[in-house]
């Protein structure tokens, strides 16, 4: 057989049949403007301008068929645009693209951009067998015609391509899409093609190849993370866009025309080719939000065009009616979104649907003209029940003024706000929402009686508190022994940390050896237990912010979870211990190291302790800060600290027991107490062994941290992590190294201090008892007497350490909570802040802004304003995360004095070197110039360019990154790898 062309056929396939027009269907007919038919030597203007002389050149639409253009600059002449044509920008543009064959696109085929501008509507022809071509075509000896043409109408804006292959069936071939359109532009102009990309994607327009790029499909792409200029002529430009699947991972991208100077591309329309098309109303999206009510429900539908939309926005009418069993739908209301309001805040319309008896019924919504667009909403009513929710919801005010604690309060209101929620999702689990209604009725009547509402009760709770770092509500929880008495005698704590996906209640379940058969990610098996075995102890499930694990967010959570139950129950603070399995296996490795003095055991099961041998870091490259931040990180590094933490470590023979190994390794080294138990015949699931019959829980609680213990090592890497029970660490002499502090104490022989890279540090003589005239040594100098119970305070002075009155000041300087790296501010409250005073920058500052307000995998959300929004009191009472450059952010500019770097419209300078270019951008933390607590992160680009690659930064970053477009080469990730950054490192310890 011979090899046949494939591609042309595709291209041809998309370009459709060709049609014979006569040549005057493109031409255009003049004629004066009709204010000067009744002389045509008298000049006619736009109505806006009755007489004006015009200039030559110059030229409006009055409509979709008509234009006003300058003749010789001396008089407006009316143009009618023929069939083949249509008005835009200044005048007639031919809707015929040349090609083989040529394309007439129709008038009413137009698309224009709205909302945010995607390009959503494409015709499409695959999936076509193998790779992309490397030329314009392939050629393959079973190439057969191509599939037919077929429309992608992506309302949300991201337009999927491939679905995720299933890599269970083996290798798949590489298939490849070839996706067409039409830009029209009514101009000479040039444009930014912003596009954020997911598998390799080829992009040509006009038959000029203007971006091929592959990225990984994890994380999602961003939007507009590449922007490539592009001028076009006036008229119309095919483009096409090819998307291969390299790896299993789907495919899909994000793509829209914006102007160099801020905000859209003007004049510019879009077309599919006419063989497969979407029309407006396949495009309209709606938001909707269901409220329940008493009686019913109140639903809002804010319907918009995300992408692409109809060239002349009109009022849009609606109509809803509420499904029958039988016979026909019942209306409730019909009416129109006014054109003006489409897109806005109150572009919508809100519905009161009142619910005569129990039951389900469909809201049907018809957005548009008949036909329009059609969506189904089901509603759920729950009568009484119902009643009984919003009862309680209604009782807010009621909770906020009682006198309950604010954890109490905070997890009451959590779980009213949960039964809402249920009804609102139409919650199929009526058995979970009774007896969750029943227990919240039941706790709203003690605290309504003046009790504590929590006091008393036994077995699981579910609690929350609100986080000061996002200032929303984050649930744990929490199991109470039936030994509890309030007032009575302590008890141990120990604290629960899930795995990757797993909710809380998971976690509770698998650590008393109850773990659910049917897998770990279903909603019944967190809500409907089995009797749980009573193992004598408190036992605290958190959150932990979903999937942050061990960092910043995760351990801040854990922490929080701790002191609410230590606020509200009698916990034995000696006997407080964690474990966790898989994800929270790399937890209870952590936090023990990280606290030492809070922890008594730990029990971590088929964790991750082995940073340094993760795929993802041992096969990318490392700068010389990224070696600094790995050895930080790397928490075998901080076993000296386990002391006094014993560990049980589990893990199965079959899921590469030497992640775990390294730390029982360095445990033995270091003659430190540890179990470590490989199960030969297991993989990544031991915590069924591990956790059977509660006997590791009765292991945990039988741990007690010593109260004062004899002798303290204590290591750190970070300044955050400062402390170790009667050590206190204030000052290190090079953050590039740990410090480390071996402290010993004896009623006879008193205080014996070794120290390396310690500049200062304290000691808290009120936990030990020494007796009269008993000493302090520190690396073999006496220390000046005498001792009392109190903070003895330590400075190094010409080498050696001396005694100081107080605690030394180390304003203007590193210190536990300000210190960096850009991650530290995780662990404050903060503020995101975009900036609006240049319009070149406003959307990618919004969109940045958008980036780092919740990003990852986890859930946090933190509050989002404009700089003309933020007040002062906000600016200068917690940490700010600035997006954009003084020109561009009023409050970057407010500060800008007080920072390390300075912006110039072409470029910026930072350690005395200026870095010239707009997509050069650079990423810092420093401390807060009005709040000495707090910090200012600040993400910020000589343009714009700049400012979006910010959302490129690994996980991993110093206190400083300048970079430029090379960082966009990769998404995620906690290295660099094959990014390149132009500088990057950590400030001095004094933050010069």
């Amino acid at each position: 057989m011979r090899p046949r062309l494939l591609l042309p056929l595709v291209l041809a396939a998309l370009a459709g049949p060709s049609a014979c027009r006569p040549p005057a269907e493109h031409g255009v007919e003049q004629r004066p403007h009709p204010r000067a038919e009744a002389s045509v030597q008298t000049p006619a203007a736009p109505a806006a301008a009755p007489g004006a002389v015009c200039a030559a050149g110059d030229g409006r639409c009055t409509s979709e068929e008509v234009a006003l253009v300058c003749q010789n600059g001396e008089r407006w002449v009316e143009e009618r645009c023929g069939e083949g044509s249509t008005c835009l920008g200044t005048g007639c543009v031919p809707l015929r693209a040349e090609g083989n064959p040529p394309v007439a696109l129709a008038r009413e085929a137009l698309l224009a951009p709205q909302g945010e501008g995607w390009f959503d509507a494409w015709t499409a022809v695959g999936p076509l067998p193998g790779p992309l071509p490397e030329g314009e075509a392939t050629t393959t000896p079973d190439a057969g015609a191509p599939p037919s043409p077929r429309p992608i109408c992506a309302k949300d804006g991201y337009v999927d391509v491939h679905e995720k292959a299933d890599s269970k069936k083996g290798p798949k071939p590489p298939t490849h899409f070839v996706l067409s359109g039409h830009l029209v532009s009514g101009r000479a102009q040039r444009i930014l093609l912003a596009a954020g990309v997911s598998g390799r994607v080829r992009i040509s327009v006009g038959g000029k190849r203007v971006f091929d790029a592959t990225r990984e499909a994890d994380p999602l792409p961003f939007r507009d993370e590449t922007r490539v200029p592009l001028d076009l002529d006036r008229g119309v430009h095919r483009i096409v866009v090819e998307v291969e699947q390299p790896t299993p991972a789907p495919t899909g991208f994000w793509l829209r025309a914006r102007s160099p100077s801020g905000g859209p591309a003007p004049d510019l329309l879009f077309a599919t080719t006419p063989e497969a098309t979407c029309t407006p109303a396949d495009l309209l999206r709606a938001e909707i939000q269901k409220k329940p009510t008493a009686t019913g429900f109140e639903v809002s539908v804010r319907p918009a065009w995300f992408g692409l939309g109809p060239r002349k926005t009109q009022d849009l009418p609606y109509r809803a009616e509420l499904a029958s069993e039988k016979g026909p739908a019942r209306p409730l209301t019909e009416g129109t979104v006014p054109a003006a309001s489409l897109g806005t805040p109150d572009g919508g319309f809100s519905l009161t649907i009142p619910f005569e008896k129990t039951g389900t019924t469909d809201l049907r919504l018809r957005l548009g003209a008949a036909p329009g667009t059609e969506q189904k909403i089901p509603l759920v009513y729950r009568g009484s029940l119902q009643k009984r929710v919003i009862a309680l919801a209604d009782k807010r005010e009621t909770i906020e003024r009682s006198s309950a604690t604010r954890g109490e309060k905070d997890s009451l209101v959590a779980h009213i706000d949960g039964l809402v929620e249920n009804l609102a999702q139409n919650d199929p689990d009526i058995s979970w929402i009774k007896r969750q209604t029943e227990e919240a009725e039941t706790l709203l009547a003690s605290l309504e009686k003046g009790e504590s509402p929590y006091t008393g009760r036994f077995g699981v709770q579910r609690r929350a508190y609100r986080s000061p770092l996002d200032g929303r509500l984050q649930p744990y929880v929490l199991y109470v022994p039936s030994a509890y008495r309030p007032g009575g005698k302590p008890l141990p704590l120990v604290v629960a940390s899930h795995g990757l996906g797993n909710r809380p209640e998971i976690a509770l379940r698998v650590v008393v050896g109850e773990a659910p058969e049917a897998g770990f990610s279903g909603l019944l098996e967190a809500r409907h237990f089995p009797g749980l075995p009573d193992l004598g102890a408190f036992i605290v499930a958190p959150w932990q912010f979903g999937n942050a694990g061990q960092r910043h967010l995760g351990e801040d959570d854990v922490l929080r979870a701790i002191a609410e139950v230590r606020a509200h129950f009698p916990i034995d603070e000696r006997r407080i211990s964690i474990t966790g399995y898989s994800l929270g296996g790399t937890v209870a490795f952590y936090l023990p190291f990280h606290y030492p003095d809070l922890f008594s055991a730990s029990a971590p099961l088929c964790g991750y302790p082995n940073l340094l041998g993760w795929e993802s870091i041992r096969k990318a490259p490392h700068t010389p800060w990224e070696d600094v931040l790995l050895a930080k990180r790397y928490i075998v590094n901080w076993a000296e600290n386990g002391q006094h933490v014993p560990l049980f470590i589990v893990h199965g023979g079959k899921d590469d027991p030497t992640r775990s190994q390294l730390v029982a390794d360095r445990y033995r080294s270091l003659g430190y107490p540890h179990k470590f138990d490989v199960q030969e015949d297991l993989d990544h699931n031991v915590w069924d062994y591990g956790y059977e019959d509660g006997d590791m829980i009765g292991w945990l609680k039988s741990h007690r941290r010593p109260k004062a213990p004899d002798r303290v090592r204590f290591v750190t890497g970070e300044w955050r992590y400062d402390r170790a029970h009667w050590v206190r660490l204030l000052g290190m002499e090079a953050e590039d190294k740990f410090a480390e502090i071996d402290a010993r104490h004896s009623k006879a022989d008193g205080i014996t201090v070794k120290t390396r890279n310690v500049e200062s540090f304290a000691l808290d003589l009120s936990q030990l008892s020494l007796r009269e005239g008993a000493g302090v040594t520190v690396d073999g100098a006496a220390i000046e007497g005498p001792f009392s119970a109190g903070m003895l305070w330590l400075v190094k002075k010409g080498g050696a350490f001396a005694r100081v009155p107080e605690e030394p000041s180390r304003k203007g300087r590193k210190r536990a909570g300000v210190s960096g790296p850009l991650d530290d501010v995780d662990r404050h409250g903060r503020l995101v802040v975009y900036g609006t005073q240049d319009p070149a920058q406003i959307e990618a500052n919004r969109l940045v802004a958008e980036h780092f307000a919740s990003f990852d995998t986890f859930a946090a959300r933190f509050p989002v304003k404009s700089d003309v929004e933020i007040t002062d009191a906000e600016i200068d009472s917690r940490s700010l995360v600035l997006i954009g450059n003084a020109r561009s952010n009023r409050v970057t500019a407010l500060l800008e004095s007080a920072l390390p770097v300075r912006f110039e419209p072409s470029a910026l300078t930072f350690r005395g070197k200026r870095h010239e270019g707009e997509d050069v951008g650079i990423s810092f933390i420093h401390p807060h110039p009005r709040n000495a607590d707090e910090y200012v992160v600040v993400h910020a680009g000589v343009g714009a360019a700049g400012t979006l690659a910010s959302r490129h930064l690994p996980r991993f970053a110093p206190d400083f990154v300048v970079y430029d477009g090379r960082m966009t080469v990769q998404r995620g990730g906690h290295l660099l790898d094959r990014r390149v950054a132009i500088d990057g490192g950590f400030f001095g310890i004094d933050w010069n």
